[in-house]
Formats: structure tokens, sequence, C-alpha cells
């Protein structure tokens, strides 16, 4: 009975490896892509006041308040499409690409998160 025990851990140990584990790299991806989202809620925010403040959007992400930090892993594109018309397009590029799923773009318009044009992986969309 003594010699059970020692049998069972092991047993014990090699179920729990073999269980299947949650991919550390796509968490990570996940929260980068959460932090760009949230960067770019953010410039919608800034716009918003701004507009409101102004009466049209800023041509320019240095028109925004002040405290407007980029995001580490990404490349941020200016704002473009204010002179056309009132609305605002921003895009971020993951940059470097990540192992994971590459050099995807997020672009945000005046009406928020813009799928179509988009072309991240839809795992890495947060919920909001």
């Amino acid at each position: 009975m003594a010699k059970l025990g020692p049998l069972l851990a092991a047993g014990a140990v090699v179920a729990l490896a073999a269980l299947p584990k949650p991919s550390v790299c796509g968490s990570s991806e996940r929260a980068r892509a959460s932090e760009a989202f949230a960067y770019l809620a953010q410039v919608e925010a800034m716009q918003q006041r701004f507009r409101a403040r102004t009466g049209h959007f800023a041509d320019s992400l240095d028109q925004l308040e002040p405290g407007l930090t980029q995001p580490k892993y990404f490349r941020v594109w200016e704002l473009h499409g204010v002179a056309e018309n009132d609305n605002w397009t921003v895009q971020l590029e993951r940059w470097p690409p990540s192992e994971e799923a590459g050099a995807y773009r997020v672009v945000w318009t005046s009406a928020g998160f813009d799928s179509l044009n988009s072309d991240l992986p839809q795992r890495l969309i947060p919920i909001f």
C-alpha cells in the first residue's frame, strides 16, 4: 500500500501534463488587441470633446488633448477623411507583426470600430 502513493502521484502528474493548456501567446496577443481598442476608443472620446468645443472634428491627433500615448505594439496612422466630410478615420497596424497574428490592422471611424476595413483575427476582437 505504501508503494501505491508515489505511483498515484506520478499518474496525477502525467494526467495534468496531458490536459490542454491555454495559449499564453494567444492571451498576450488578445491583451495587445485590447490595448489598441482602448486607445482608439480614447481617440473617439477626445474627438467628441474636440467637436463639442469647436464644432468640427480634429484633423490631426496633435490637436487632441495631451496625454494620448501611442500604444507600444502598434503603428498609428494619422487621422484622415476629416476635410471631405464631418467624419474621421484612424488606423493602427500591429508592429512589429506578432508571430500569432501577423501585422493586422484595427480601423476606427467617427462611428466606432470599423470591422469591414479591419483585418485582425476575429478571436482578437474584444467584447465591448
